[in-house]
């Protein structure tokens, strides 16, 4: 589950009718705690859950309210404890464990106000590998799919996650910078950091399917696709893949939380309260949102380079223009921070310019920390 999907969960309600309706739902009733993530089994595994708190249905936060400095244990079933530490904004994890999945597991947590919440004890589900991560190229874009299958016939049933990673690279370099009514010289260092950087994203969807239907246990599932033309396959793209196997009741409660995320809602669908959870209060009747899942993860990163995608005519449409050195046309340029001086030509004695988006990458919301497994190439 994604908090963003949980947190529209908890609007649902205010939109569900055409007319005006306030429920009659005290705030403490409505503030329930939301657990997202699963207990990952296997070696060398990492455990990451994030906490938030659902909100009144007539609330106008557009964010999640994360629940913050709780304590969280992993506990198996021979009283062994694995602590996770807590990250910022709701998102808890564990260092690197190795659980063996022989074991059984659940979650204890207990928030900053003292109230204490446990997990039923979980048997792993040890998922199958995945079989591949591949592309396909039509004039629409690019099809990202993952495939996959159990030889043993015993799964049926999956989710994925993915992360992407893309570099963005500016078409100009910006050698001064304005500063105070001068044109200053950058550092090399920082005109690198307005050159290259790397974009993150992990998509909000729910993917998951099931198998029961058909004759085998093998599965191709189409994630995601790139846009024609867009910024992601401009450089290099990369998409990290993870696969999980399911319980039955597992997938039962995704669907349920798929209904009410994507329906348009009415009194008649599916609502947050009717939603199953495997985790408990400890020390009062309060509803949980979410269900624990304790299973081991299979990943495969696939990576698309500009040049394996010919045609992909990303064009960011930018042009500069020659700024004259004055005073006056210096402030008329640069002094609105969009502006960006690139380089001195003597001959003209004038700095050419273009708008920020065209010479720092930042500006795209990236950040200059290269993964490691990417190419030095500059």
């Amino acid at each position: 589950m994604n908090m963003r999907r949980i947190f529209l969960l908890s609007l649902l309600l205010a939109v569900s009718c055409k007319d005006p309706f306030t429920p009659d739902i005290k705030f403490t009733e409505t503030n329930l705690l939301v657990v997202e993530g699963y207990i990952n089994v296997g070696t060398d595994a990492v455990t990451t859950i994030r906490l938030a708190r659902t909100v009144p249905v007539d609330s106008t936060l557009t964010e999640p309210l994360m629940e913050t400095g709780a304590t969280i244990l992993i506990e198996d079933n021979q009283e062994n404890i694995f602590p996770l530490m807590e990250q910022g904004n709701g998102i808890y994890q564990s260092g690197t464990l190795s659980l063996p999945p022989d074991r059984e597991y659940r979650l204890r947590i207990s928030t900053s106000n003292e109230q204490r919440y446990t997990s039923e004890f979980l048997t792993p589900i040890v998922t199958p590998a995945i079989d591949s991560v591949s592309w396909t190229r039509d004039m629409n874009g690019v099809d990202i799919y993952v495939n996959t299958h159990d030889p043993q016939n015993n799964t049926h049933y999956y989710q994925w996650d993915y992360e992407e990673i893309w570099e963005d690279r500016s078409p100009y370099l910006s050698v001064y910078k304005y500063e105070n009514g001068q044109l200053v010289q950058r550092s090399n260092e920082e005109i690198q950091r307005m050159r290259r950087c790397w974009r993150r994203e992990i998509p909000m969807e729910l993917i998951f399917e099931s198998t029961l239907a058909l004759e085998t246990d093998r599965i191709s599932k189409k994630l995601t696709q790139i846009q024609a033309g867009t910024q992601r396959i401009a450089e290099k793209y990369s998409v990290l893949v993870s696969q999980h196997a399911l319980s039955e009741p597992a997938f039962n409660y995704l669907q349920v939380m798929k209904k009410n995320s994507n329906g348009l809602g009415s009194f008649f669908d599916p609502q947050p309260s009717q939603l199953y959870s495997n985790i408990f209060s400890v020390d009062t009747e309060e509803l949980v949102v979410g269900f624990l899942g304790a299973y081991s993860t299979s990943q495969v990163r696939l990576i698309i380079d500009k040049d394996e995608v010919p045609m992909w005519n990303y064009d960011m449409f930018c042009s500069f223009e020659w700024i004259g050195l004055s005073e006056v046309e210096l402030a008329k340029a640069f002094g609105n921070n969009f502006g960006t001086p690139l380089t001195y030509n003597e001959l003209r004695d004038a700095i050419s310019a273009t708008h920020v988006r065209c010479a720092d990458c930042r500006f795209w919301g990236g950040d200059n920390n290269m993964p490691d497994f990417w190419d030095e190439t500059f």
